[in-house]
């Protein structure tokens, strides 16, 4: 129990993760393991978008942390449509995985990527 003990009271305290403006300096970006559009199929097309027959284009920046994965993604140009915005993000950040960028001495560190993607109605709209 002392050493339970001794051990908590020696533990260096918890540390929150570098956050973008604070991350070491990207010197190779991080690259999806994939191309992003394949994380995206015809059954993701929100059923509101297909109802009121939205499409369009919606272009994101996500935040890609030490693991590869997305820590946050928000649209920077709208398609119009919220339901095609929201799924986006939502897809990207659950789907998406990455190799993460590196610094200048190969450690892991954050990095930002943009993209975009074009929401189409199956069968043409």
């Amino acid at each position: 129990m002392l050493v339970t003990a001794l051990a908590l009271a020696l533990a260096a305290p918890a540390r929150e993760p570098p956050t973008p403006a604070t991350a070491a300096p990207v010197a190779v970006p991080a690259r999806a393991v994939r191309w992003l559009i394949h994380y995206i199929g015809t059954r993701d097309y929100p059923a509101e978008a297909r109802r009121l027959h939205q499409q369009g284009r919606v272009a994101y920046e996500m935040t890609i942390g030490f693991d590869g994965r997305p820590l946050s993604c928000r649209v920077i140009d709208s398609s119009g449509s919220p339901s095609l915005d929201e799924a986006t993000c939502r897809i990207m950040r659950s789907r998406a995985r990455f190799h993460p960028a590196r610094d200048a001495f190969g450690n892991p560190t954050i990095d930002r990527i943009r993209h975009s993607i074009n929401w189409i109605l199956p069968g043409g709209g």
